[in-house]
Order: structure tokens, then sequence, then C-alpha cells
């Protein structure tokens, strides 16, 4: 049973697994408490699974406000055998997709179907009645408040069971299984450094001189910027046109936009959706839902934006997930294995640079952190450049890959915790959680975590330094914050 999200490169990637040997509701419990305490217990905003009623169930009671869809495409398999007997079959089963798809509010849907059930004696047959008790599970109109990347089925996941093809098979053992999903994770790893290599060294060019799209450009990472660019292509096949009651609402502009790209069914007549814009606070939003279940803006607020003639977009309409410019701490882990044929010398710069961006992940988002490590980096450069072995102290424990503290907190516990966990669910659905270690430590040092205790800072480096205005006594590693003169400490390189 694998959990696949969706990156920044909007390439698939596994945020776990399980192997399972029954598929009843205790099963699927004990795997979602499991993945969820994994995930420092951080509950899903959507999901998208198979219609089963055991996932169902198990869905519902550990995470009762996660948003659950089912699988599109399980449904219009079964749609051919259960139209069985109907007059014309397959204009049936044409009209039910456009039924389904070509909805653009609730009412319309609540009509058509009434209507679709009525034209072709379907009153009777059960499982178009579960269907539609269910319809806030699988009918797009339904869901497209929440966000799914454009996903419709489990695609992503089936991908997934196709890319394990190539590293396990049917007779792989439990021990094989563990040593290739290793080297599965760390293709996967590969292949989004790729992309990530892609996108900040190869720009793809703008096609056009609007200067949000050059926002565009040097926010987004080079995959979602050219899949913003297939709804800037699109520009050109919509009309804009400005209603009677255009403003109805004080304060707020409509607008109406027929989309020639896309024809209704039979009538082939455009989609017609409606833009809304509020001057005040930039707001935008479009009937057709697009932002809101993609991440990007659609081409119907983009031909208002023209019309208009705006020329800067709200920072709220660019998301974080899809930026280039984000720290992803998971590119940076490090298969010692994978590269045996590496010199020493860089193994040591390796280890040296874990540690450092360990530190960094940990103070990214606290200012104060920030601060503190700024100060000891700057002592620590001046001990080092002035570095006497006669004179400098050097502490008396290993400082091996552990942030070690005596007693709770310790160094591989704590790192196991390290972890910056981006979530993208089986639905393609953003859930940004951080899970940090909040243990610390209280041996020797700031334990890891945000709650980390303080003990006994290692003092022996910070002694002797020479300053102008005299010199600093020794004192522990963690300086008093509220005292600003300890941090504005000068440039000690001399």
């Amino acid at each position: 049973m694998p959990f696949v999200g969706v990156n920044q490169h909007r390439q698939s990637i596994l945020l776990g697994c399980a192997l399972m040997s029954s598929e009843d509701i205790t099963s699927y419990k004990i795997v979602l408490s499991t993945w969820l305490r994994g995930l420092n217990n951080v509950h899903l905003l959507a999901i998208m699974t198979d219609q089963c009623d055991s996932i169902k169930a198990a869905i519902n009671a550990m995470m009762p406000n996660t948003v659950h869809r089912y699988c599109i495409w399980h449904m219009l398999a079964k749609l051919r055998t259960k139209l069985s007997r109907v007059l014309d079959g397959k204009i049936a089963k044409a009209e039910f997709k456009a039924l389904v798809f070509d909805n653009i509010n609730v009412v319309e849907f609540e009509r058509r179907w009434t209507d679709y059930i009525k034209k072709y004696n379907l009153e009777e047959r059960d499982w178009f009645y579960k269907l539609y008790l269910e319809k806030e599970k699988w009918v797009p109109v339904y869901l497209n408040d929440h966000f799914w990347d454009g996903m419709l089925s489990t695609q992503r996941s089936e991908g997934m069971h196709a890319f394990f093809d190539g590293f396990i098979t049917r007779q792989s053992t439990l021990k094989l299984f563990v040593q290739q999903y290793e080297l599965a994770i760390r293709a996967k790893f590969e292949k989004e450094l790729e992309a990530e290599y892609r996108s900040r060294c190869f720009e793809p060019k703008c096609l056009s001189e609007f200067v949000w799209e050059e926002k565009f450009q040097t926010c987004y990472t080079r995959e979602v910027f050219e899949f913003f660019q297939v709804q800037l292509r699109k520009l050109y096949h919509c009309e804009i046109s400005t209603p009677e009651d255009h403003q109805a609402i004080a304060g707020v502009e409509n607008y109406i936009i027929l989309d020639y790209s896309f024809r209704r069914f039979n009538t082939r007549d455009p989609f017609v959706f409606t833009v809304e814009y509020t001057p005040i606070g930039e707001y935008l939003s479009c009937s057709c839902k697009w932002f809101e279940t993609r991440g990007i803006l659609c081409c119907h607020i983009l031909k208002a934006l023209s019309h208009r003639r705006i020329n800067n977009v709200n920072e709220r309409y660019i998301l974080r997930r899809w930026r280039k410019d984000v720290v992803h701490p998971h590119l940076k882990r490090f298969f010692l294995g994978g590269y045996s044929r590496m010199t020493s010398e860089y193994m040591m710069y390796r280890e040296l640079l874990k540690h450092f961006e360990r530190v960094c992940d940990i103070a990214l988002d606290t200012e104060v952190m920030r601060r503190y490590i700024k100060y000891h980096l700057n002592r620590l450069e001046h001990d080092l450049l002035n570095w006497d072995d006669d004179q400098m102290i050097i502490p008396d424990w290993e400082f091996e890959d552990t942030h070690d503290g005596e007693g709770e907190g310790e160094g591989d516990e704590v790192h196991k915790q390290l972890v910056e966990v981006e979530l993208e669910v089986i639905g393609g659905v953003e859930v940004v959680g951080r899970c940090v270690g909040r243990g610390g430590g209280r041996g020797h040092g700031r334990g890891c975590g945000r709650g980390g205790g303080r003990g006994g800072g290692n003092t022996g480096l910070a002694e002797g330094i020479e300053q102008d205005d005299g010199t600093i006594p020794p004192q522990s590693s963690l300086p008093d914050l509220n005292d600003e003169a300890n941090w504005e400490i000068e440039d000690l390189t001399v």
C-alpha cells in the first residue's frame, strides 16, 4: 500500500508504504496510525483512494477531518457493464462523462443527473443510486474547493507500482525488499535532483510581455512554469465581456469569460465562466476553480488581468509548494553506500557539511536562532583562523554523528525526528508539516529541537579571543539573547 504525493516539480514521490497481509478495517487502521506517528500526528487535508469500504471506515476513524475522495477511473471502468441493456449505450456513456465533468456548479449537476436517470430509466438500478448518495466523494463539482493538483484518479499510485517493478518481484525476500526499497528511494531522489538542477539553471523563455509572467518565471520551478504557460496560450481562446451588473456587489468587479478551448457535449457551445476581481486586497477568483484545485491561475483570470492591465499579482497566488527558492532538506540526504569511491577528503567534507545543514534546518524559521548561529560562527571562524595547539582547549567528547546529550534526547533518536515533511497525499494535496525533535539534549551543548534543553555548553574555544575593546571572557555557549551587544560581532578574521 503506497502513499504517493507530488513534489515541487510535479513528480510523483513516495511518502511511505506498507506491506499488508489483509485488507480489513483493523489492518488499515494500524497502517494509518503508524504513518501518522511518523508524521508527528499531522493529519492530511485530503486523500484519494479506491472505492473500498474498509479504507473508508479506517479513514473516518483515524482522520475524521480529512477530505476523502474516490478514484473516478474505477467508476467509469464499470460504466459499460452498469449500462448494459440500455438503448444507445455508447451515447449514454458519453453523456454520463459529460454529466460528471462538464458541470460548473452543484445546481446544474443535480438538474442534469435527474434528467439523465429519467431519460435512460435507471431509477431501479442500485449502482447509480449508491453513486448519487456518495456524490460528494467523487463528483468534481463537489470537490473543487480542495487542492488535488488536477488528479481525478489514483494513476500516480498505480504508476508507483510500476516503478517498483524495476526493483522487486513476487519472489523477492523481505530482506531484499528493504535493500531494494532504499535503492528505489535513491533513484527517486536523483530524479528530483535532476529536475532541481534543470529548474535552477535553465529558465524557459516567456511567451508574452506581461510583467506577471516574468514574475512567475522567477518564482516557479521549470515544470510548473511550463504548466502555467499552457494556460497562458489558452488566453487567445477566451473572450471577455462586462455584464450589466458589473459591480452588483460594491467593490467587486465581475467579468464574463467565454472559453472556446472547451466545448459542451452535443451543442459545441463554449463554456462560460465568471471572474471576480476585488481591487481592495487584489483578490481574484474564477468559477472554474482551477486555482483552488491546481494552485495555478487559470486562463480566465489571466484574461481579466490583461483586460484590466494589471501588472502585479499578489503573492498569495504563488503557492510556496511550487516555488524554486524554497529549501527542501530531504534533498540533502547523503547515501554513503552509494558513493564508495569518493576520496577521504570529500567524505570528511560531507560529514562536516551534514552537521551544518542540520543546524540550519533547525534555525531556519526562527530569527533568534539564526542570530545565535551567526554569532557563534563568527567566534568559531576566528578560533580556527588563529588556531594554536598550545592555547586552544579541545572538547573532551566524541563529536560523531550525534547531537549527544546525556540522558534523554540521544543524538540518534533526535536525528530520526529531524525531518522536513512536505506531504502531498495520494490526491496530490498540499500538507506541509515540520517534524522537528523537541526532546533536546541535557548533556553537552544545546539539544536538537525547538524545546531542547540547555546544558553545559562548550566554553573552551571561546577563551582568549582578542578584540579592540578587550578580551571576551569565557562564557556559556548560549549568551544572553536579550543583550544586543552580544550579537553585534564584527568581522574577526584579521
